[in-house]
């Protein structure tokens, strides 16, 4: 397929209302690697709401960027409460009744995520690689915009060893996956989008 115009990329599962706001009628899709929801679960909701997926792979985001084919990166944070952005200021504190994944649960969750401590003051918490697309966009100078995440069940079938069902390398290899990871707010874009951010510890 050719790409003659920059349009959005999307790293990440998004909640239902953001496909709502979406205006433009094609985007870049991260696959997602390793349970593949970028294919699996993006691209069917993507194409039920008439926009068109590019789907990459998830090591093609720097290539894409620096050929100039992403106007604005999308990456997706699992609260519960939305604050707005004005332009030229701070992120709002987000109110009593918007709170990230409990610490408790993170840690239970710890031996399949890597995250094992409270997010840090000015970051939120999103999938993994959502950093590394964030400092890309931050070095391409392209924006970057958080929204709320679907939540998804987190399960041990999310394996670097398969594609699917269907295993790639033997089973006797280590792997290493946390599924979840901090981003700075400063690379995140401060106009007017409506931001999921985490409650200060």
């Amino acid at each position: 397929m050719q790409i003659n115009d920059k349009i959005p990329l999307i790293f990440g599962v998004p909640d239902v209302s953001f496909y709502e706001t979406l205006k433009e009628k094609k985007v870049f899709v991260a696959e997602l690697r390793p349970a593949l929801e970028g294919m699996n679960v993006v691209a069917p909701v993507l194409l039920k709401n008439k926009i068109t997926p590019v789907l990459i792979c998830d090591n093609m985001l720097g290539f894409c960027m620096k050929q100039g084919l992403v106007s604005k990166v999308f990456i997706f944070t699992p609260l519960e409460k939305a604050a707005v952005l004005k332009r030229g200021l701070l992120p709002l504190e987000a109110d009593g009744d918007s709170k990230p994944p409990s610490v408790h649960t993170v840690r239970e969750l710890r031996s399949l995520t890597g995250f094992t401590h409270a997010v840090s003051r000015d970051s939120v918490l999103c999938r993994t690689g959502s950093l590394i697309a964030a400092l890309l966009a931050q070095e391409h100078k392209i924006p970057v915009y958080l929204f709320k995440a679907k939540t998804l069940s987190v399960s041990r079938q999310a394996s670097l060893l398969k594609i699917g069902n269907k295993k790639v390398t033997v089973s006797s290899i280590k792997t290493y996956v946390p599924l979840f990871e901090e981003v700075p707010e400063i690379l995140i874009a401060s106009n007017e989008v409506t931001t999921y951010r985490v409650k200060r510890m």
